[in-house]
């Protein structure tokens, strides 16, 4: 089981470092198209005579470009600020980047091994103590349903369960993986 729990961890890797490299790429056509996309907090360059490949390039080796990208993004397109929270699919965005972004970041720096869960909950959602209790029980909730523990130690857990309902015949299949992959792509 964990074997196959570890593939389930570097499926999720490639999939959130595919979906950053979609948002470059996204990030880099559109300010092709409209210099006032650019950044100066990626470089303070004249972007009218650069090539797709050469902003790709400049974007890539900026470290906290997502959250640069992501703000110029809503700067330009309103309703993308409006969609984080509110959207069809009921899906509180920023909170499932966050969390995506933290289970990648404990799969890749240390082996799916989450030393300290409280850390990892601070991460996603800094500003968790301001919340109320019961929005608080609930986002903890979501940031567990994605931690397991063997040997005391916790970890990134992706495995797909069976969930039996109280009635013998009620049964939901949980898929973690298929969850995160689904909402980071939508």
């Amino acid at each position: 089981q964990l074997q196959n729990n570890k593939q389930y961890q570097n499926l999720l890797v490639d999939a959130y470092e595919s979906f950053l490299k979609y948002l470059d790429e996204l990030y880099v056509y559109l300010c092709i198209k409209d210099n006032s996309f650019w950044s100066n907090k990626i470089s303070d360059i004249d972007i009218s005579n650069k090539n797709f490949e050469s902003l790709l390039k400049i974007i890539k080796n900026k470290n906290n470009r997502k959250e640069i990208i992501c703000f110029k993004l809503k700067e330009h397109i309103s309703t993308i600020e409006l969609l984080e929270k509110k959207n069809p699919k009921n899906i509180d965005y920023v909170f499932e980047m966050n969390l995506i972004e933290q289970l990648r970041h404990w799969i890749v720096h240390n082996r799916g091994v989450i030393e300290e869960v409280d850390k990892l909950i601070k991460k996603i959602i800094p500003d968790i103590t301001s919340l109320k209790k019961d929005t608080q029980q609930h986002l903890r909730a979501q940031v567990f349903y994605y931690v397991g523990e063997v040997s005391s130690e916790n970890f990134v857990l992706l495995l797909e369960f069976d969930h039996k309902e109280n009635h013998k015949f009620s049964r939901r299949y949980n898929d973690r993986l298929g969850e995160l992959i689904s909402k980071l792509v939508s």
